[in-house]
């Protein structure tokens, strides 16, 4: 058995590998002068749009086991963190390694923007098959759903919406916030899904019945908690993080299907620390750090033995809402704009 530091730290990967990366993957000597260099460069860089307080703590134990130092940030949500890292690139100076986002399509963009660099690192064979690996590029480092929250002061679970569609239905009139798509990246994930699912016509009906916008997810999150709005839809961890602090929500599956956003890694091309950002990616693709962070925050991890989230359904029992990822990374722009312009 692997003891803590060789974990971290990838010595040996022990399960099969998806086929296109059985010869990719750094072993042996390769990974061994990896973890050299990466020591000799001393830190890594790393933006996350995650859970701020169930993540930055975790950075002192990859610190303790590697001797790499850590510089944390949360720009924001995975949106700001691109357009920081398009700005730090076309400055001609890059400062992000390693970028964790709550959307997996922000991800294939930059891979095809050419802002990414592979990470063929052990701990890629431990990615739990419910997660396809699409590229050594942009790994999957868990997955949430898009849920419907509701303060339980304000309804119950037979007055609350049932399913997405619900949210039209002009009994929820001036009830319902989102956080912003231009800020959340997997807000845009859901709208794809709405739109893909109910059309355009469903977005206008929103809009006449009064669906309102916070700046982030986490402002929806926290109006609903104090009372400003009984309805929110929000990336599961927010409405479980109030809920672990006994805030007065409770959340709904959509019964139509919940969007699910799958959280994307990547490691920045040209970056200050290479070889620091892979071994920190690895550590990334652990069980104790996905069921440090993502079980914390309540998103579910992507590695095998990774700890599920209490309160939560697991997550092979969720009915979800297909979302063409392709077509969201050509249309990005068009469906944010279209957005805006019938919510403005």
């Amino acid at each position: 058995m692997l003891d803590r530091r060789q974990a971290i730290i990838g010595a040996a990967a022990l399960t099969a590998l998806p086929a296109f990366a059985q010869h990719k993957l750094l072993s042996g000597a390769e990974w061994d002068k990896v973890v050299a260099d990466a020591r000799k460069e001393g830190e890594v860089s790393f933006y996350s749009s995650g859970v701020a307080r169930a993540e930055e703590p975790l950075m002192k134990g990859f610190e303790a086991a590697t001797g790499i130092k850590v510089k944390y940030a949360r720009p924001g949500g995975a949106e700001v963190i691109i357009r920081k890292i398009q700005t730090e690139i076309g400055a001609g100076r890059p400062l992000a390694d390693v970028a964790s986002m709550t959307d997996k399509a922000l991800g294939i963009w930059a891979e095809k923007e050419n802002l990414t660099a592979p990470m063929p690192v052990p701990n890629v064979a431990n990615i739990d098959p419910a997660y396809p690996v699409d590229s050594l590029s942009n790994l999957p480092t868990g997955g949430f759903g898009l849920v419907i929250a509701y303060n339980t002061k304000m309804m119950t679970p037979a007055t609350a919406p049932k399913s997405y569609a619900d949210l039209a239905d002009p009994r929820y009139k001036d009830m319902v916030l989102i956080g912003a798509p231009e800020n959340a990246g997997s807000t845009t994930v859901m709208i794809k899904g709405w739109v893909q699912h109910y059309g355009w016509d469903f977005v206008e009906k929103l809009r006449k019945n009064g669906l309102a916008e916070t700046r982030l997810q986490a402002e929806a999150a926290q109006a609903v908690a104090r009372g400003e709005k009984p309805i929110c839809v929000v990336a599961q961890a927010w409405a479980f993080v109030n809920m672990k602090q006994n805030a007065p929500i409770a959340v709904i599956w959509p019964s139509d299907g919940v969007v699910f956003a799958e959280m994307s890694l990547i490691r920045m091309r040209n970056s200050p620390n290479p070889n620091a950002a892979l071994v920190f990616a690895n550590y990334l693709l652990t069980a104790e750090y996905q069921s440090g962070s993502q079980a914390i925050a309540g998103a579910y991890g992507s590695v095998k033995g990774a700890a599920v989230p209490d309160l939560l359904p697991p997550v092979a029992s969720l009915k979800r809402m297909p979302v063409n990822l392709a077509e969201l990374v050509a249309q990005r722009g068009e469906i944010t704009d279209r957005w805006r312009k019938i919510m403005s």
